[in-house]
């Protein structure tokens, strides 16, 4: 009678055993896979394969969304004597300048690097004027942009 007592604790025991493993193995399996954290910052850079957005004079006053890593090209065509200056962003963390030699009728291109908003904007050159002269005004030039993921 000590064997079969031995044997039925013995078997007892492996079984517990497997249960404790089996119920441990599914320990937290019936909760739902938690979804990865959504991306806020561009991690690839700029690349010709990169999405472009082109604005130009005509965008003025608009306010548009771009992907995380869009390219912004600003295209502002001026005259001679009354050109763009070079386009600024007012947040560099969301919109950051692209260090690329630019054409000659480009004034910027930024890359959508964060998301968040931020604010394109440029002026006209003030042509020299002579002191007796009244100089025109700047002309202004904005564009607002929102980065979405």
């Amino acid at each position: 009678m000590g064997r079969s007592v031995k044997k039925v604790r013995s078997t007892c025991l492996v079984l517990v055993v497997a249960g404790l493993v089996a119920a441990c193995g599914m320990v937290g399996t019936s909760q739902a896979p938690t979804p990865a954290p959504a991306a806020v910052a561009c991690t690839t850079g700029y690349s010709a394969q990169s999405r472009v957005i082109n604005l130009s004079v005509a965008d003025n006053g608009r306010s548009i969304t771009a992907h995380l890593c869009d390219a912004i090209w600003i295209i502002l065509t001026g005259s001679p004597s009354r050109p763009w200056l070079f386009a600024q962003s007012s947040n560099p963390a969301v919109l950051a300048v692209v260090p690329l030699p630019l054409p000659s009728d480009a004034n910027g291109v930024y890359l959508a690097k964060r998301t968040g908003a931020a604010e394109l904007s440029s002026t006209t050159a003030i042509p020299p004027c002579t002191p007796t002269a009244t100089c025109p005004p700047p002309a202004h030039w904005t564009v607002g942009v929102t980065v979405v993921n």
